[in-house]
């Protein structure tokens, strides 16, 4: 399933001009969690289950980098509960693939 979210935040990085810059396109986020878990990205909760979970951004300048934050909350066997949160930078037409270990 793919979720599509509100536009990211171009990060201070910036980015080297494409030859295709004047068009946009998306970019596609893979995560890899504990099955169980809860994802939010950019604050929104996701509502898919599983252990990969894919995102589609809306359209994105090319050559420029823009940031998502990832939040993703598990239950250890252990009974701990783990929250962590990740900032990532993606790019149009690309893929990013993040995981998060039990």
């Amino acid at each position: 399933f793919y979720a599509y979210y509100a536009p990211a935040v171009r990060s201070s990085a910036g980015g080297e001009e494409e030859s295709d810059a004047g068009q946009n396109a998306v970019a596609r986020i893979e995560l890899t969690v504990p099955a169980g878990a809860e994802v939010w990205v950019d604050g929104h909760r996701t509502s898919q289950l599983g252990s990969m979970r894919s995102f589609v951004t809306p359209p994105l300048q090319h050559g420029k980098a823009f940031t998502y934050d990832l939040r993703v909350r598990w239950t250890t066997a252990a009974g701990i509960v783990v929250d962590v949160t990740r900032t990532i930078e993606v790019r149009a037409a690309r893929l990013t693939m993040v995981g998060f270990k039990q």
